[in-house]
């Protein structure tokens, strides 16, 4: 699973292609702002500060897989339009399932530090959770050549988000 430094790999593949260091660092933090639209949406929904808010993203993020299988799309490629089309709708929804689960996690634990709501909420369900994290490692350690087993994993985040 990832790092406690989720930015190494890609940083270390930039550098390794030639890019400067401060251009690397550069291109790793762009690369964080993905998240930063679905971030202040989330904000604005839950009361909640941009750094908690941030910091419930990246926690998911850690403990759902989330980071390796936005790892795992970034590295597949595909020479079919309709399999590249099919992977960038499925980036899509790993965008989106990661701020449902934000909002849900956050959601009625208005007086819990936002690491105490992402533990309650992974825990209230523990079984699903168990599945997705398994499906994560497994796609992270395969040689993904296809995008339909992501597909099927970003379905069984959703159902989670969804729970």
């Amino acid at each position: 699973m990832s790092s406690s430094r989720p930015f190494a790999p890609a940083l270390d593949r930039l550098k390794a292609a030639g890019a400067p260091t401060a251009v690397a660092l550069r291109a790793v933090a762009a690369f964080d702002l993905v998240h930063a639209l679905d971030i202040f949406e989330v904000t604005r929904s839950t009361g909640r500060s941009r750094v908690d808010v941030g910091r419930v993203f990246h926690r998911l993020g850690r403990a759902l897989g989330l980071d390796d299988l936005e790892e795992v799309l970034t590295n597949l490629k595909l020479a079919d339009p309709w399999q590249r089309w099919a992977l960038e709708n499925i980036d899509d929804d790993l965008l989106a399932v990661r701020r449902s689960l934000a909002e849900r996690a956050l959601t009625g634990a208005e007086g819990e530090s936002v690491d105490d709501a992402v533990e309650q909420f992974l825990a209230q369900r523990a079984d699903a959770v168990a599945r997705v994290v398994e499906m994560a490692r497994a796609l992270e350690s395969a040689s993904v050549i296809d995008p339909a087993p992501l597909m099927v994993a970003v379905r069984q985040i959703q159902a989670l988000a969804g729970s």
